[in-house]
């Protein structure tokens, strides 16, 4: 089951929104929710409170919608609530300016840009981390062989030492 309010935006009810899934989530009950700006995905599909403000990096001055996708369990049954930025579009379907639509792809693709680049980012840092514990188990494999050439040295010196007397 579906359902959908429209409101305008205000920070007040937005708190209000994250209250609510850090409640639950306290309780050991999250609630899935998915936020867009203008359609664009801004939060994945997440339980998680802590990334619900992660919706404001992807806030600018010309955007015109919010919604935020609360889900029911698992499933894809959802409430949506939709926060206008400014006035609601008329009934009537009002069009978007080809110079705001512009805009608005043009983010997109610089949005998709950096979440792109925050991918590689991750992926890059796990590859370091794990040249770097090779780099470890290396180092450990290097002073077991020098302490072990250290005493075969000294156990050969001994040995010379003792013929020679």
């Amino acid at each position: 089951m579906k359902s959908r309010t429209e409101e305008r935006y205000e920070p007040a009810k937005i708190e209000k929104l994250i209250q609510y899934l850090w409640f639950y989530s306290e309780k050991g009950q999250p609630v899935d929710y998915e936020i867009l700006i203008d359609n664009f995905k801004a939060v994945r599909r997440t339980n998680d409170p802590e990334n619900f403000l992660v919706f404001k990096n992807f806030i600018a001055e010309d955007t015109r919608v919010m919604q935020v996708l609360l889900f029911s369990g698992s499933s894809n049954n959802n409430e949506k609530r939709i926060f206008y930025f400014g006035e609601p579009p008329s009934k009537n379907g009002d069009k978007i300016s080809d110079r705001s639509m512009k805009t608005s792809n043009l983010r997109l693709n610089v949005d998709q840009r950096l979440i792109s680049l925050q991918e590689e980012n991750v992926v890059l840092k796990k590859q370091i981390s794990e040249l770097e514990k090779k780099n470890d188990v290396l180092e450990q494999r290097q002073l077991w062989f020098n302490t072990l050439l250290n005493d075969v040295s000294k156990r050969i010196v001994e040995k010379i030492l003792l013929i020679k007397t």
